[in-house]
């Protein structure tokens, strides 16, 4: 199981002022907490492509070599979880899991009660 160092998604990380783009300009990590549009989509679906394709002329790259395609659903609804709970996003991920609760698995180590 990928180990993800537990974070509060504020995009205030050890590396967030150093990041810069393909033009060596810096660019902010996004803050999953504001609720606000994602930088390249508003869906899971978005996120998920993000997460196994990067990102070109930014940062953030491709995680699918080191991501099981679960894992990376895993992470997309983690991070739906960091966001506050009356926004746009946050009621396009309550109306994805009004349909989908049930293929969701609890996040944390089995057993954990997570």
């Amino acid at each position: 199981m990928l180990e993800v160092p537990r974070s509060a998604g504020h995009g205030d990380g050890q590396s967030a002022k150093t990041l810069t783009d393909n033009k060596e300009n810096p660019i902010p990590p996004y803050n999953f907490s504001t609720g606000s549009r994602f930088k390249c989509g508003v869906t899971n679906r978005d996120l998920y492509r993000i997460f196994m394709t990067g990102l070109d002329g930014t940062p953030m790259p491709s995680f699918a070599d080191d991501l099981k395609p679960g894992e990376a659903w895993d992470l997309v609804h983690f991070l739906r979880t960091l966001q506050p709970l009356e926004t746009p996003e946050a009621a396009i991920w309550k109306a994805w899991l009004a349909s989908h609760a049930k293929d969701l698995k609890p996040i944390g180590p089995a057993g954990s009660g997570q």
